[in-house]
């Protein structure tokens, strides 16, 4: 197989352009530049699809057909499908037509993910989808969507930053983030997903963007969002301090042709990288990466050249590192035995430079030969106490919305609380925290916060001090129960969860109601306390609202 580096995240003068100055280019111009300024092998121009009309539209097919050159370059057809509701993701078709199905429908509003991969189905169109920025908080990926054969691969960095892990070295900082929706949090729940770049350049310079994004003030349109704890600085301008990642694909292949890049990303023998020209090689005996380990005692064998000096190489197993290597040079070779574990696991490799460019394989998949006890649901019967008030007067009122309160064992030694907030109309903010003490692991995401633009990150768990804080503006746009569910894994003391929260009328925990700031969770004792290294799944994708499912 032959390694391949190219842009599948690209835009020309046909959408917008977000600062001054910005060089115009049409589509043949941009596929030009691709190739002989940026030396890409292969790219794709995906404009928004709000931004393209039939007449763009054909154009854009026709110079995909007219400047594919097998063996030297390859445009491929694709567009952002700019779905505000649930979540951009770039469509990409394996030939030079394909349909354009716009993210709005014809009643203006945004159409769920499965109606766009129900539809190819319909009408047997051969296209993937490819999530973009998954977590950036006004348009974040709805991860109740998934289909294994029209989404292979998601974006794992761009000029967004790297949306692997909350908190991981190079994450955006011209936006605020949905931390439960970063990828790690979805592998965790079994999605075979396999990483991609794009630059998602807006300066028509494909695989060599100047910089990116607006400015992100706290402001829903132009009103003030208000002081949020948890929000990032306002950002004054931009540059490389800023958006310092330019993501490119590397792409593992037979032959310089669209087939055969098609199939390789179908499969994703694929990697990420944030623009440097990094040679990765990851093999498990006949396995590459992104594909599925059979073998008993499987050992991963791994070959790293870098643009510049390697600062690291480790390899990971789920969320937790199992091997690091610190190279003296800016190439390294070695072995290492992949450890089972008692779930499904995924295994990938990551990359770092001393300039601080990094690398992503796709994840290995491999389904564990040891077998896990497993405990139906059980309602736990929390202890409800007042807990003490951290500041001032407890400033919830009448109008001011209730919450209901769940608590339920879902595992060995895994319990999962839930906090759902009634109303859509809230006459103040919502905000509090989570303190944990005797959890083992925690993990969190949200429900029904569709847009909430600029207002800080909505929800923040710090390991360290053992609680998750969170704060949910009442201006944000939220469907009728938003909240967040937690998963927590006990180890073998009795764990106690302090919740204090402002801006509600009530807790209500089944008959029981506490009008109060918080209350104390006793979770009892369960000695059959899983592996730490276990893959913590989530019992029920769908709390609030029906899961959507194309299949």
């Amino acid at each position: 197989m032959e390694l391949f580096f190219g842009d599948l995240h690209a835009h020309g003068s046909v959408s917008p352009c977000y600062w001054k100055n910005c060089p115009s280019c049409m589509p043949e111009e941009l596929l030009q530049y691709a190739r002989w300024v940026s030396r890409l092998d292969f790219v794709a121009l995906t404009e928004h699809d709000r931004a393209l009309d039939d007449e763009t539209w054909a154009r854009i097919q026709g110079e995909v057909q007219h400047q594919y050159q097998p063996g030297h370059f390859v445009p491929l057809l694709g567009y952002e499908w700019t779905n505000n509701r649930y979540g951009h993701q770039n469509v990409y078709f394996p030939g030079t037509e394909g349909p354009l199905i716009r993210a709005r429908g014809q009643d203006g509003e945004f159409i769920t993910p499965s109606t766009l991969w129900n539809q190819w189905e319909q009408d047997g169109v051969d296209a993937f989808s490819i999530p973009h920025h998954v977590a950036v908080s006004q348009f974040a990926i709805d991860w109740a969507f998934y289909h294994p054969r029209f989404q292979p691969v998601s974006e794992v960095t761009s000029l967004w930053g790297n949306f692997l892990h909350y908190q991981s070295p190079g994450q955006t900082r011209i936006s605020n983030l949905l931390p439960g929706r970063f990828l790690s949090e979805v592998l965790e729940d079994g999605y075979r997903l396999g990483f991609v770049g794009g630059s998602d350049s807006h300066d028509c310079r494909p695989g060599n963007p100047t910089f990116g994004g607006r400015v992100k003030s706290n402001v829903v349109g132009t009103e003030p969002m208000g002081q949020n704890p948890l929000a990032p600085p306002n950002v004054a301008h931009l540059g490389d301090d800023t958006c310092n990642t330019r993501g490119i694909t590397a792409i593992w292949a037979d032959a310089l042709t669209r087939q055969s890049l098609w199939e390789a990303i179908r499969t994703r023998h694929t990697y990420a990288t944030t623009g440097a020209r990094i040679s990765l090689r990851a093999t498990v005996g006949n396995a590459m990466m992104g594909d599925p380990i059979r073998s008993a005692d499987p050992t991963m064998e791994v070959e790293v050249i870098g643009t510049g000096l390697l600062a690291e190489v480790t390899v990971h197993c789920n969320q937790r590192t199992i091997f690091r290597t610190v190279p003296e040079s800016d190439r390294v070779t070695f072995a290492c035995a992949l450890p089972e574990v008692s779930g499904p696991a995924f295994y990938y490799v990551r990359v770092r430079q001393r300039d601080g460019h990094q690398a992503w394989t796709s994840p290995f998949w491999r389904e564990s030969g040891i077998t896990r006890s497993k405990t139906a649901p059980v309602a736990i019967v929390a202890e409800m106490v007042p807990t003490y008030q951290a500041s001032g007067p407890y400033r919830a009122n009448a109008e001011a919305p209730a919450a209901e309160l769940s608590v339920d064992r879902v595992g060995p030694g895994v319990f999962r609380i839930a906090l759902a907030i009634q109303g859509k109309d809230w006459a103040q903010d919502v905000h509090g925290e989570l303190a944990m003490v005797g959890a083992q692991r925690v993990r969190c995401r949200d429900h029904g916060l569709l847009t909430a633009k600029y207002g800080g990150d909505l929800y923040h768990f710090s390991g360290r001090r053992g609680s998750l804080q969170f704060y949910f503006p009442r201006k944000a746009d939220r469907t009728e129960t938003p909240g967040l569910e937690i998963l927590v894994r006990q180890d073998n003391t009795q764990p106690t969860v302090h919740l204090s929260v402002e801006g509600i009328s009530g807790i209500s925990l089944g008959d029981r109601t506490l009008a109060s700031q918080g209350v104390v969770i006793r979770l009892p004792q369960d000695l059959a306390v899983a592996p730490a290294d276990e893959v913590l799944p989530w019992p029920d994708r769908e709390r609030w609202s029906p899961r959507q499912e194309s299949e």
